[in-house]
Order: C-alpha cells, then structure tokens, then sequence
C-alpha cells in the first residue's frame, strides 16, 4: 500500500501522540496561531469598538470563548477515545508504511538523475 501525502501526515500525527503521549501541547500544536489570532481581535474590540458599540465587543468576545471551548471539548474527547485507539492500531505496521512513504521520493529521484 502506498500512502497519499494527506495520510503520511496523518500517521505522522498519530506517532508523534504515540510516540510523545497525549498533551495539550501536542493538540493545540496546529491550532494556536488562529487562537492567537482571536484573543488579538478579542482584546482590540475590548479596547477600540466596546466605546461604540458595546453589544458587539461582547459578541466578538463570546465568539473567542466558544471556540476556547470547543478545543477544550477536542482535546477532552481526544484524551477518552486515546487509549482505544491505542489498543486497536498495530504500530509497527504504521512505522513500516511511514518508512515506505520517506524511501519512495529518493527512489524516483534516483531514476530521475540516471
């Protein structure tokens, strides 16, 4: 079987929690610039809008808290479905598709160059 990139990323992901155990950092590995992004235009509306239009930097903050939550709901249900998951995925057939994948781009390169 060979892997499509999506998936080599995929495998990727789920070795590293493997690999490094289920931690909030591993999860909010990929989410936090957007987070980061949300708290910023939270905090500017508490500054610059809440004079004017006090119902709208009430609105944008409750959007940044919903979305806090939702990753906190994420990361909770991660950590109850994980030790399942564990038990169900055969890990060294993982590690031999993962290994495939990296070997196959220098292999075409090769044929390539000759």
């Amino acid at each position: 079987m060979t892997l499509t990139a999506l998936q080599y990323k995929a495998l990727k992901g789920l070795c590293r929690h493997h690999t490094f155990g289920m931690g909030l950092p591993q999860c909010v590995r990929s989410s936090w610039p957007g987070c980061l992004r949300l708290l910023l235009i939270a905090l500017l509306s508490c500054i610059f809008i809440r004079p004017f239009a006090h119902w709208l930097s009430w609105l944008i903050i409750g959007i940044f808290y919903g979305s806090f939550l939702r990753d906190l709901d994420l990361y909770r249900i991660a950590c109850l479905v994980n030790p399942a998951f564990e038990q169900i995925v055969e890990w060294k057939q993982v590690s031999e598709l993962m290994e495939g994948y990296e070997k196959e781009p220098t292999e075409v390169m090769d044929e390539n160059d000759s």
